[in-house]
C-alpha cells in the first residue's frame, strides 16, 4: 500500500511539473499564479490549510486568516478560549502574525494529550509593527523592549556573568540587583560626557552626584579592639562609662584604591576622667591608630590640655584642668574623621570642645 501511494505521488508530481508551472489546491481552474503550490480552504471549520507530519507525529501546521505556523498544534475547529489542538501528546507552540495590526508573536502551551484543546497560551515574545519587543507581554508603542515578570518566575530578567547574576524585579518584592560579573568587577554609572549621576530627582545636574533625599551609611558599633574594613563608614566605640576600658581602632593600610575614602570614628558612653587619669593610660578612652595629620603622626600617647601636646586621635572626656588654682573646665573629643590622601590617613575633622564659662 505504501509503495502504491508513493508511486502515485511521484506520478502526480511529475504530471504537475510537466504540464503546469504552478499548482493550486482548492483554487479553482487555472491553478495559481502566485506560487508553485497554493492551497485554498481548510479542513472542518478551523483555519488549518496544511499539516506536515503524519498521525502521531509532532509536525507543523500552516493556518490562514491570522497566518500561523503551529508546532505540534493545528486548528480544525474554532473554540473560544483555545488556540487549537495538540497534534500529539506533548507541548505545543505557535508563531502568528496579525495582518490587521502588523504585530507578530510566539505563544507557548503546556503538556497535554493528542487532539486535546490547548487552552490559553503564554505570550513568550511579541513584536509590534514598528519592531518594539515585548517579552511575557505585548510590546509597547513607546519602548523598544518591555519585559514583564510573569507568574512562577523568580525574576523578570537575569543577566549572568561568569560568577554573579544581575536580577531585575527579583522575588516577591521585585527587587533589583546590579553587580559586576566577577568578584573584582566594577559597576560604572555615569552620564557621558559630564560623568554626573542623579538619584531621586528630575532636574538639571549640577554636581557629579546629585541626591534628592536622605542618605544612609553603614554603622558598626564596637566595644573592643577593631580593625576598620572596606565596608565600614561610621564606627561607634562604646566605652560604656568604663574608666578601665581602652578600645584601639586600627585603620587599614592605605593604598591608591582608597584615595578619598573617609572614615568617621565616634565615641559614646565616654566616662568622665581627670587629666591624671587619662594621662596614666589606665583606660576610659578610644584610640585611632595609623595615619598622619599633616607631617605629624596620628599616634601620640600624651594628652594634657594646655600643654600644646594634645593628641589627634584619642576620644576622651576630661573633667578638670590639672594645674592647681586654674579654672575648672571640661575638654571633650568624641568624634574624629580621617581621609585617605596621597597614600596617608589624614585627620580632616574632629569635634574637640572646651566647655566652661571659666575659660578665658
Amino acid at each position: 500500500m505504501k509503495k502504491q501511494f508513493l508511486t502515485t505521488a511521484v506520478c502526480l508530481m511529475f504530471i504537475m511539473g510537466a504540464f503546469a508551472q504552478n499548482a493550486g489546491i482548492g483554487t479553482g481552474t487555472g491553478g495559481s499564479l502566485r506560487a508553485k503550490l497554493e492551497v485554498h480552504g481548510v479542513a472542518g471549520s478551523g483555519a488549518t490549510n496544511a499539516i506536515f507530519g503524519g498521525a502521531g507525529n509532532a509536525g507543523i501546521s500552516l493556518q490562514q486568516n491570522w497566518p500561523t505556523i503551529g508546532f505540534n498544534q493545528y486548528r480544525d475547529i474554532i473554540t473560544p478560549g483555545s488556540s487549537g489542538k495538540y497534534a500529539t501528546t506533548g507541548y505545543a507552540s505557535l508563531f502568528t502574525f496579525d495582518y490587521t495590526t502588523g504585530s507578530a508573536g510566539i505563544e507557548m502551551f503546556g503538556h497535554r494529550s493528542a487532539n486535546s484543546f490547548t487552552g490559553a497560551g503564554k505570550s513568550a515574545l511579541h513584536v509590534n509593527n514598528v519592531g518594539n519587543i515585548g517579552i511575557g507581554t505585548p510590546a509597547l508603542s513607546d519602548a523598544s523592549l518591555w519585559v514583564r515578570r510573569t507568574t512562577g518566575n523568580l525574576a523578570a530578567a537575569s543577566i549572568s556573568g561568569n560568577t554573579h547574576i544581575d536580577q531585575f524585579m527579583y522575588g516577591n518584592k521585585e527587587d533589583v540587583y546590579i553587580r559586576g560579573g566577577l568578584n573584582a568587577s566594577r559597576v560604572v554609572i555615569n552620564d557621558i560626557p559630564s560623568n554626573k549621576v542623579m538619584i531621586g530627582i528630575d532636574a538639571n545636574l549640577s554636581s557629579s552626584l546629585n541626591i534628592y533625599g536622605s542618605v544612609s551609611y553603614s554603622v558598626t558599633e564596637v566595644s573592643a579592639n577593631y580593625t576598620i574594613a572596606d565596608n565600614d563608614r561610621f564606627i561607634i566605640c562604646n566605652l560604656n562609662r568604663d574608666k578601665t576600658r581602652k578600645i584601639y581602632i586600627s585603620l587599614p593600610t592605605p593604598n591608591a584604591g582608597m584615595e578619598g575614602r573617609v572614615y568617621t570614628i565616634i565615641g559614646i558612653g565616654i566616662p568622665n576622667l581627670t587629666a591624671p587619669e587619662l594621662a596614666s593610660v589606665n583606660g576610659g578612652f578610644a584610640e585611632v591608630i595609623g595615619g598622619a595629620v599633616g607631617d605629624r603622626n596620628i599616634y601620640n600617647p600624651q594628652i594634657i590640655p594646655g600643654t600644646g601636646n594634645s593628641q589627634y586621635y584619642r576620644l576622651f572626656c576630661i573633667t578638670k584642668k590639672p594645674t592647681t588654682g586654674a579654672p575648672n573646665y571640661d575638654a571633650r573629643r568624641s568624634t574624629i574623621s580621617v581621609t585617605c590622601i596621597n597614600g596617608l590617613w589624614v585627620k580632616t575633622d574632629e569635634d574637640f570642645q572646651f566647655d566652661s564659662e571659666d575659660v578665658q
